[in-house]
């Protein structure tokens, strides 16, 4: 009953908010709205203790309510001031990557405001909010979207965040994902180790978006399935070749990585273009597509990919199974494979029969297997940061001038 209450008197209150766009503060006690003042009264009544209790509201909700109104000053704050006023489209907020310093206030406008607009803007500088205007932000590195043209001249798109201050001349090391598979969209997102353990320290990140994927819908999915499989990784490879073609990178300086299907597509990359890639990493993957079907839950892709039993499908198949397609005679980019003891979904076979292969031919390559994790590899914290250092050395060591072996 009083969280209704309080629902009837809020409402008010924000419309009188909403409405009150000429002051960046709060207006003084004698100059606000009858409607708000009445509002505030019967927030106090509501709030206000009882004799031998606490009050018709538990102290954890009225603590939550005072963050509430709180937010809701910091709101009106900072938004009132911006141009088109508060709630205007024309106000976006972006959120700062560090704590900045505010500048100094007009000393008239911070001598009326009220203590409580003092303590909501300090929690403001705490959650690091800011209005786009104010053009604070250190966040430097850039973000570019590209076209690469496949093989059959699809155009696809994929996304480059470059560090700062890269130049154009193929040395900067590049990191290229993608996936392409059962209609899963890869889309930009935050990605907190591999900005701080590869983008800061120089090497751009690259994502491409594949057919076989969900980016585009269904058709784009539909279009790189069982006889079509081969457009995904014609797909990926052109948009490996885009990258050296821009100035972006070079073959010594690209990297490829992916995992589950991806761990499939990376190893469809590099041995049709060994040339291409100085470092691929294939995590829990698909790698013996003639026997997929066997292995693990693989005989519920055969819609995915085809029946290796059907010799027509097989055909499809056969023509591009990175396991049966490592031969002797060709440089590989020693390549980093890894798996999970406990994953059900993509058996470790497919990561240790790629290994034993390229072993048997005296290739290099490095192999890990997590003896704790499932499909997703570590089971905690502290075996999944294990394993993305695992990674990020090898990329390092093999993409970065600096690391080298």
């Amino acid at each position: 009953q009083n969280i209704f209450a309080l629902k009837e008197v809020l409402l008010p209150l924000l419309e009188d908010l909403m409405r009150s766009q000429k002051a960046p503060t709060l207006l003084p006690v004698s100059s606000r709205p009858r409607t708000t003042e009445k509002s505030l009264a019967e927030i106090r009544q509501i709030l206000s203790p009882k004799p031998g209790g606490f009050g018709r509201v538990p102290m954890l909700m009225t603590g939550v309510i005072l963050v509430l109104l709180l937010s809701m000053a910091l709101m009106y704050v900072r938004l009132s001031s911006q141009p088109g006023g508060l709630w205007s489209p024309f106000a976006p907020v972006t959120v700062a990557t560090q704590l900045q310093p505010t500048p100094a206030e007009d000393p008239d406008k911070a001598a009326v405001k009220e203590p409580v607009m003092a303590l909501a803007e300090q929690v403001l500088l705490q959650l690091q909010i800011e209005p786009a205007g104010a053009r604070r932000r250190i966040w430097v590195d850039e973000v570019e979207q590209h076209e690469a043209t496949s093989a059959d001249g699809t155009k696809i798109p994929y996304f480059i965040v470059k560090p700062k201050g890269m130049v154009i001349d193929g040395t900067t090391a590049t990191l290229l994902t993608g996936y392409g598979g059962f209609q899963v969209p890869r889309l930009p997102g935050y990605l907190g180790s591999t900005g701080k353990l590869w983008v800061e320290k120089g090497g751009a990140y690259v994502l491409a978006n594949l057919r076989g994927g969900g980016e585009f819908g269904p058709n784009w999915h539909q279009t790189a399935i069982r006889e079509n499989k081969q457009r995904t990784w014609d797909d990926f490879i052109a948009v490996g070749d885009d990258l050296v073609k821009r100035g972006f990178t070079s073959p010594r300086h690209l990297g490829i990585q992916g995992g589950s299907q991806g761990g499939l597509l990376v190893g469809t990359a590099f041995t049709q273009r060994p040339d291409l890639f100085g470092a691929a990493i294939v995590q829990i993957p698909l790698f013996d597509m003639l026997r997929f079907h066997l292995i693990g839950r693989g005989a519920s892709w055969i819609g995915e990919y085809g029946d290796p039993r059907i010799p027509e499908q097989r055909a499809w198949i056969e023509a591009y199974s990175p396991y049966q397609k490592i031969v002797a005679g060709v440089d590989y980019p020693a390549p980093f494979l890894w798996a999970s003891t406990a994953d059900d979904r993509t058996h470790p076979a497919h990561a240790r029969k790629g290994a034993a292969r390229l072993k048997a031919l005296g290739q290099p390559y490095y192999y890990f297997e997590d003896t704790t994790g499932g499909h997703s590899g570590g089971v905690d914290n502290d075996q999944r940061a294990k394993l993305q250092a695992l990674q990020f050395i090898y990329l390092m060591q093999r993409l970065m001038d600096q690391h080298r072996e």
